[in-house]
């Protein structure tokens, strides 16, 4: 799902206790992670300004993204409980 919004200014939403997230991995336009929670989003940046998220996951899941069109991953991360 593609936010829309300027990757320049974008803040993090706050990371509950229960959220468990590990193994990150960013390289060129690809970005993972994996998550275990309840209630949680994994996002990424990308050098076309816009971001990327995977909604609401509950369980373990391991996200993986690819920036469109060249784009590179900046940077990603998770939130939720």
């Amino acid at each position: 799902m593609k936010l829309g919004i300027s990757v320049l200014c974008a803040e993090v939403p706050p990371r509950g206790a229960s959220l468990d997230c590990r193994d990150p991995y960013l390289s060129g336009s690809g970005y993972a992670l994996s998550c275990s929670g309840t209630d949680f989003h994994v996002f990424v940046d990308c050098s076309n300004g816009d971001r990327y998220a995977y909604g609401r996951g509950a369980g373990e899941y391991r996200i993986i993204f690819t920036c469109p069109g060249g784009a590179t991953a900046l940077r990603g991360g998770a939130y939720g409980d």
